[in-house]
């Protein structure tokens, strides 16, 4: 059986995931971007929603790899493992 978030708090997630998002991509800030995708990737493999969560980590692997944030490796590591598991 799937675990679901409660819905107020994942439409209060998603709102704030994606006003961070939009932030980030309008003014150019990488590793702000790379951080709401890692937000994404968790929301999503929370909701069971494997595909979403799939695409959301290979975005923010691409903008660690292309920017060298490694401070996010241990994150990116966990939950490849974690989506790997569902």
């Amino acid at each position: 059986m799937r675990r679901r978030a409660p819905g107020r708090l994942v439409l209060a997630l998603d709102w704030g995931l994606a006003e961070a998002l939009s932030i980030s991509l309008r003014c150019g800030f990488r590793l702000h971007e790379a951080d709401a995708h890692l937000g994404y990737t968790r929301l999503h493999l929370a909701e069971g929603n494997r595909a979403a969560a799939s695409e959301r980590l290979a975005l923010a692997t691409k903008i660690v790899a292309a920017t060298g944030y490694h401070r996010r490796d241990d994150e990116l590591t966990r939950l490849t493992a974690a989506l790997n598991l569902a």
